[in-house]
């Protein structure tokens, strides 16, 4: 099930991103502790980006994606949306979840204006999901 986050799943969104950075081995936002990262995502979600939570059958979170409007650098004049993390539980990578929040931000995107979509992520992410390399950037134009 793929659900837009609210102020009430910060402390569930914070822990799936410990297991995410576990799993690859990495060590977890070092530079952050908990009170920041709260913080941080509460106001994310209250300056008009928004978060898309993806759960399993009980209700765990198995991948989000977080996303921000602007103006777009290739174009001032239009609307953009940046998709400024995509994370996704290593038992679930290759199950479609990803291709789900990213079809689901595309749908809020549209609904929104937005002309194109621009992210900054691994390769392989991008090609998958239809986005062009444009720059240091890969983007997918909005139809």
């Amino acid at each position: 099930m793929i659900r837009l986050a609210e102020i009430k799943d910060i402390k569930n969104l914070i822990e799936f991103m410990r297991e995410v950075y576990d799993d690859i081995g990495k060590p977890f936002m070092v530079s952050f502790d908990v009170e920041s990262l709260n913080s941080f995502f509460k106001n994310f979600l209250l300056d008009g980006s928004f978060i898309l939570l993806s759960e399993d059958k009980e209700n765990k979170i198995n991948g989000y994606c977080m996303n921000s409007f602007g103006r777009s650098m290739f174009d001032n004049s239009c609307l953009s949306m940046s998709i400024v993390g995509l994370y996704l539980s290593k038992k679930d990578r290759g199950n479609k979840i990803g291709q789900g929040l990213i079809e689901e931000s595309e749908k809020i995107a549209k609904e929104k204006g937005v002309k194109q979509i621009v992210m900054d992520m691994q390769k392989e992410v991008k090609i998958d999901y239809g986005f062009e390399h444009v720059g240091n950037l890969y983007r997918k134009v909005v139809q």
